[in-house]
């Protein structure tokens, strides 16, 4: 016998058609069905209100979006940090990592060598702290 919790249901909001229309033209572009979209939506706002705190869901994300530094790994100081228009992956005070995951002065580097997209950046950033 079927769980009742397991059945699916339908669940109706109200929102004005300019919003439907838009979460549904997003969720298309990411691939996501309106379903998916929903619930992938809910796990995000519950791990960062649980990281943040209960704030409205606009002012965690505009705090999220203006950080230039995460730290990945304080024992080993690694983090990934904006730096001229795009984001390094830093380990210790002096170090960065290039395109080739070798270490280079940061005050010494081909700048562009270092520069990597943010997902890129903690892709590293967290291999490096063990943690791929």
């Amino acid at each position: 016998m079927t769980d009742p919790l397991d059945q699916v249901v339908n669940v109706n909001f109200r929102m004005t058609e300019r919003d439907r229309r838009a979460l549904k033209a997003w969720c298309a572009e990411q691939g996501l069905t309106l379903t998916e979209g929903f619930h992938e939506g809910v796990a995000l706002l519950r791990g960062v209100r649980d990281r943040f705190g209960p704030d409205p869901s606009g002012t965690l994300l505009e705090t999220i979006a203006t950080a230039e530094s995460y730290l990945v790994d304080a024992e080993r100081e690694i983090r990934v940090e904006w730096r001229k228009g795009a984001w390094v992956v830093r380990e210790g005070p002096l170090s960065v990592v290039n395109q080739d995951g070798a270490l280079e002065h940061a005050g010494k580097t081909n700048v562009e060598r270092t520069w990597f997209g943010l997902q890129e950046a903690f892709r590293i950033a967290r291999a490096r702290a063990g943690a791929g």
